[in-house]
């Protein structure tokens, strides 16, 4: 995730002789302080929030500097929204509904839940495989008292576990499923502020942009268009708002959906 912003904290990374290095700095594509504000410290914040009040971690950054990255073809002073669905962990709100004799704990467990993930080892890798729990922002999020509440750093001992096992992936398509229908309208902190501000905004925007197209105005025939038209040749509003984030907010989910397809099919 970071390295989408152009953060590079590994050593390792700009070792010439190393795999990552490559990828280190290829994927930089968004600039870290767009808005004039860390957009990683932003995320972390929104996320904490939204741990707290149990939802599923989904979250947008709006208005994000795009910076030239010829490797995907990016180009500076392009302005986008992205939407990142990030399937860590167990949500509470979500564990809550489950029935405690679907889900037992282990043996030496009291909870259904610990650290964010079921104690039951029949369950115990979904969503995220171990190998899969390591990999999206590098540092834990801790609350004010230090404790570690959504885990994101690992230390992992050899052989790693690189699959979800049946039961592990049923759970893991319901959680899926439920995180998408549950932030359909939004998602709030426990003070009832808006943190996402759900699906249904993002994806309802295609019935805007068609109806932007279909209702433009026309003479007879085709339309013609004046030279002080404010308007692109297509008939859609140049500027960086309307069909413009939507396209970027609709690649921000394409890549949440590879984090899912990372957790779901690992």
């Amino acid at each position: 995730m970071k390295r989408f912003f152009g953060v590079v904290d590994r050593l390792s990374d700009l070792n010439p002789d190393s795999f990552g290095i490559s990828g280190a700095f290829s994927n930089h594509i968004f600039d870290l302080y767009s808005n004039d504000e860390n957009q990683l410290v932003k995320l972390q914040a929104m996320l904490k929030k939204l741990h707290e009040a149990g939802n599923p971690l989904i979250a947008t950054l709006h208005n994000l500097n795009v910076v030239d990255n010829p490797f995907w073809g990016t180009e500076a002073g392009e302005v986008v929204d992205l939407t990142l669905i990030f399937p860590i962990g167990v949500p509470k709100r979500f564990s809550d509904q489950i029935p405690p004799d679907a889900v037992p704990p282990a043996e030496n467990k009291t909870s259904m839940i610990d650290n964010g993930f079921f104690t039951n080892l029949n369950l115990n890798f979904a969503p995220n495989s171990l190998s899969q729990r390591n990999i999206v922002l590098g540092e834990d999020i801790e609350d004010e008292e230090g404790n570690v509440i959504i885990p994101l750093e690992y230390e992992i001992e050899l052989p790693l576990e690189f699959k979800l096992g049946v039961e592990e992936t049923r759970m893991t398509n319901f959680l899926l499923s439920w995180m998408v229908k549950d932030a359909w309208e939004g998602l709030q902190d426990v003070e009832g502020n808006v943190i996402f501000e759900g699906f249904k905004s993002v994806l309802e925007m295609t019935e805007v942009v068609n109806a932007t197209v279909s209702d433009a105005p026309s003479t007879t025939g085709p339309e013609v268009m004046s030279a002080d038209d404010e308007r692109s040749p297509e008939g859609q509003d140049d500027s960086s708002g309307g069909v413009h984030n939507f396209a970027c907010s609709y690649v921000g989910l394409l890549v949440g959906a590879f984090v899912f397809a990372g957790a779901a099919f690992s």
